[in-house]
């Protein structure tokens, strides 16, 4: 595996938790307040903004970048 699958899969993903967004978000309203797709959904599109910007030529680097980017 290299930084490229990494990538595509940090890539399907972000588009899996846009998908399910409203649907992640009725399920957190049971139980929470409401912002869990919401707040999903922030956080793979900044993930996805800060691959678009970066060097990743590792897989480490990859998921350093995206892990990082989703506690900030």
């Amino acid at each position: 595996m290299d930084a490229a699958f990494f990538r595509a899969w940090l890539a399907e993903a972000a588009s899996a938790v846009e998908s399910h967004r409203d649907h992640l978000t009725q399920l957190d309203a049971a139980i929470g307040d409401a912002d869990h797709g919401i707040n999903l959904a922030r956080g793979f599109g900044a993930v996805s903004a800060a691959l678009d910007q970066t060097a990743t030529p590792t897989p480490g680097s990859v998921l350093v970048l995206a892990g990082t980017t989703l506690i900030s």
